[in-house]
C-alpha cells in the first residue's frame, strides 16, 4: 500500500474541485434506462464512476467518452442480462442501484460482487424490499452481504417498504427502477430516515430525465410507470470533495478559495459551509459566481447532527481537533457501514495526534487541542478518511505518514495535486 508523507504548512490559494460522484452515478444509470442518446457533461472519472460505466454497458448501454469533458450514453430503455458477473470494485452506489435495476431484465440471472469492502457492506434492507414485490434475490452467503444474485422478470408487487436507517442508496435504487415496472411502485421508508438530501438529489435528477416522483407524505413515494427521456445533463462540482478544502480553510490563517461550485442542484454536503461558520471560521459565499472563500479564526467546539450528511463526519472531526472545548457529533450511526467503520476508525486514529476522543454509538465526542503531534495514520482503505487525515497533518506540529494513497481514486484522483497547488508539501512513498 502506498503511503504519503505530509509536512505542516500551506500557502493558500484557489482550487476547483472535481464533479459530483453522486450525480455522475445517477446520470449514467438514467442514461441506460432512456432510449436514445444522453449526453453527460463534466462527469467525474474515478474508479467508482468507472464501475457504474462498466455496469450499464453490461446491462446493454453503449458509451462514448470524449476526453474528460463528456460521456455519451446510448441507452436501450431496458436492462439486459449481463454476460458475466458485474464487479463494482469499491462502489457501494453502483452495487445498490444495479441490484434493483437487474430485476428489470426480462429473464435470467445477474450476479454482482465487489472488493473486500463491498462484500461487507449491508444489502439486507434492499433485498427485503425487492422480495416484497416478488423479486427473487439472494445474498450468496445468506447473510445480507454481497455477492448478490438477482433473477430478472420476477417483479409482481406494486408496494414495498424499505428500512431507511442504513443507507439512502437503497431508496435511490428503488426510485430509479420504479418507472420501468409494469404498474409503478409505492415506497414506504421505515425506521430512522437518514441521508434524506441524497433522495432529494435522486428525485431532482429523475426530473431532468422526464420522470415524476409523487411524495405522498414525509416517508412515502409513488412512482407511476413512465419512460425515461434522453437528455443533456451537466454534472455539478462536488461539495463532498469541496468540504475538505472548505474545512482546511477554517483551520489555517490563509485564505482558501474554492471555485466552480453549483448551488442550483441539491447536495447534502453543502452543509459544510454552515458548519465551518458555526465553528467560528470566516466564510464568504458568492452563489452566483460559485465561489466560497474561507479563512481560519479562533474556533469553538459545537454540537451537531450529521444524520443527513454523514460523509462530512471525517472532515468535521478534524476541524473539531483544533476547536476550543469539546465537539459532539451525533446522528451518524450509518457511517459505520461505509468503506470502513468511520466512527471507530476516527476515534482510534485521532488519538494519535494527542487528541482525546470518545466513541458513541452514533457519533463522536472530540476535545480540541492547540498542538497536534506528528504520527503515522491508517486510512483503512477509505478515501474520505485518507483525505481528512491529510488535512489534519497539514496543521500538525510535525510531519505525518498516512497509509492508503490509492483510495483517493474512488472520488478525488487529483486530491494531492490540488494540495500542491495550495503550497502543501506532500511526498508519495512507494509501496514496500
Amino acid at each position: 500500500m502506498t503511503k504519503i508523507g505530509v509536512f505542516p504548512g500551506i500557502e493558500g490559494g484557489t482550487i476547483s474541485v472535481p464533479p459530483s460522484k453522486s450525480y455522475t452515478h445517477r446520470a449514467l444509470f438514467a442514461g441506460l434506462l432512456a432510449s436514445g442518446k444522453t449526453i453527460i457533461e463534466n462527469p467525474l472519472f474515478s474508479s467508482d464512476t468507472k464501475a457504474t460505466m462498466n455496469a450499464i454497458q453490461m446491462f446493454g448501454a453503449s458509451l462514448t467518452e470524449e476526453k474528460t469533458e463528456k460521456i455519451i450514453v446510448e441507452g436501450t430503455g431496458r436492462v439486459q442480462v449481463p454476460d458475466n458477473i458485474i464487479d463494482v470494485g469499491n462502489s457501494g452506489t453502483t452495487i445498490r442501484i444495479a441490484t434493483a435495476l437487474a430485476a428489470l431484465a426480462e429473464k435470467g440471472f445477474t450476479v454482482l460482487t465487489g472488493d473486500e469492502s463491498i462484500r461487507n457492506r449491508p444489502m439486507g434492507p434492499l433485498i427485503d424490499a425487492l422480495k416484497e414485490i416478488g423479486v427473487n434475490v439472494w445474498s450468496t452467503r445468506l447473510n445480507g452481504l454481497p455477492p448478490i444474485i438477482v433473477e430478472g422478470g420476477s417483479i409482481k408487487g406494486e408496494k414495498t417498504k424499505i428500512d431507511g436507517s442504513v443507507s439512502s442508496q437503497f431508496i435511490t435504487a428503488l426510485l430509479m427502477m420504479s418507472p420501468k415496472t409494469k404498474n409503478g411502485l409505492t415506497i414506504n421508508v421505515t425506521g430512522d430516515f437518514v441521508s434524506r438530501p441524497y433522495v432529494i438529489m435522486t428525485i431532482k435528477l429523475l426530473e431532468k430525465f422526464g420522470i415524476s416522483v409523487e411524495q405522498l407524505d414525509e416517508v412515502t413515494y409513488h412512482v407511476a410507470p413512465q419512460e425515461y427521456k434522453p437528455t443533456s445533463f451537466k454534472v455539478p462540482a462536488d461539495f463532498s470533495s469541496a468540504a475538505f478544502f472548505i474545512g482546511l480553510g477554517a483551520l489555517v490563517d490563509k485564505e482558501i478559495v474554492v471555485k466552480g461550485l453549483d448551488f442550483a442542484l441539491p447536495q447534502a454536503d453543502s452543509k459544510i459551509i454552515d458548519i465551518v461558520k458555526a465553528f467560528g471560521a470566516n466564510v464568504h459565499v458568492d452563489k452566483e459566481r460559485g465561489i466560497v472563500k474561507v479563512r481560519g479564526n479562533t474556533l469553538t467546539g459545537i454540537e451537531i447532527d450529521l444524520k443527513d450528511a454523514p460523509d462530512l463526519l471525517p472532515i468535521v472531526a478534524v476541524i473539531a481537533m483544533r476547536a476550543d472545548g469539546k465537539t459532539i457529533i451525533r446522528g451518524v450511526k450509518h457511517a459505520r457501514y461505509k468503506e470502513s467503520d468511520r466512527i471507530a476508525v476516527l476515534a482510534r486514529e485521532l488519538q494519535k495526534f494527542g487528541v482525546r476522543t470518545e466513541e458513541l454509538e452514533d457519533g463522536l465526542i472530540i476535545w480540541g487541542e492547540k498542538e497536534l503531534k506528528p504520527c503515522h495514520l491508517e486510512g483503512s482503505k477509505d478515501h474520505r478518511l485518507f483525505m481528512a487525515f491529510t488535512i489534519a497533518a497539514i496543521i500538525g506540529k510535525g510531519p505525518c505518514i498516512i497509509d492508503g494513497f490509492e483510495s483517493i481514486s474512488v472520488s478525488y484522483p487529483r486530491f494531492v495535486d490540488d494540495l500542491n497547488k495550495l503550497g502543501v508539501r506532500v511526498k508519495v512513498i512507494s509501496s514496500e
